[in-house]
């Protein structure tokens, strides 16, 4: 294993691995705000993951899509409206997007680690990655933040400016997988968070080689679980939090 620890929000606790809120609990609540944090607290979770893009009077808001229509029926761009604009958003059940440092504080409160995936389809990379860490430089040091970005570019970018944080290189089911395995070492990523399709016994292995975790993602069903126990993940990023809690025990 490489030097350095897991973060705490990712790393196996009571004899499970550490549970993950995917975008707090999608579908219970609206996914991305803090009903949906706040559920996933509820539920046991251990940390949520949240996506973050810029708006276009430039603060970091916690939206996974690049435009309104999945969950707000507007065909518009998040990069084209002005916070004001979004905050009047109703989301569902009175719902709003939140900003990253409103989900921050929320999440510390309630004891939550929180992974921040930077989105790589924005209108500028460079300049949501340095809006990100003036955020994080600024941020409570206690609390347990991790990065994660499909894009190695901007972790390596996060990380010379934040050096303290810890940062997990995405990878999905493509044919550039072992290119971003060993771009996300070479950036300094300590973690992996690898999909869930892609967990093998021997891909476990040589990625233990060089990385402090690795978690599973997304795992939507409870009952799948258990397998990547076995395969030795550290934590589950997961849909269904409090499902997986009690499915582990």
């Amino acid at each position: 294993m490489s030097e350095g620890v897991a973060p705490a929000s990712f790393r196996p606790r009571e004899g499970r691995p550490a549970i993950v809120g995917h975008r707090g609990v999608r579908g219970a609540r609206p996914e991305n705000t803090l009903a949906a944090f706040e559920l996933a607290a509820a539920e046991g979770a251990d940390a949520v993951e949240l996506d973050v893009r810029l708006c276009k009077s430039g603060e970091i808001v916690v939206f996974h899509d690049p435009d309104l229509a999945r969950m707000a029926g507007d065909p518009r761009s998040v990069a084209d409206l002005r916070w004001e604009e979004l905050a009047r958003l109703d989301l569902g059940a009175g719902a709003a997007i939140p900003q990253l440092v409103d989900a921050l504080a929320f999440c510390r409160a309630r004891g939550l680690g929180v992974n921040v995936e930077l989105k790589r389809d924005v209108p500028s990379r460079t300049s949501l990655v340095l809006a990100v860490a003036q955020v994080l430089l600024a941020w409570d040091p206690t609390h347990d933040v991790v990065a994660s970005s499909f894009d190695p570019w901007m972790l390596g970018g996060l990380r010379r400016i934040v050096t303290r944080l810890p940062c997990a290189q995405l990878v999905h089911a493509s044919r550039y997988v072992p290119a971003h395995l060993v771009a996300g070492h070479a950036v300094g990523a300590r973690g992996v968070h690898l999909a869930a399709p892609l967990w093998t016994e021997a891909r476990i292995r040589a990625i233990r080689q060089r990385a402090s975790w690795i978690a599973a993602w997304t795992i939507e069903r409870a009952e799948d679980a258990a397998r990547f126990v076995d395969l030795g993940a550290d934590a589950l990023i997961t849909d269904v939090p409090g499902a997986v809690r009690e499915a582990l025990g």
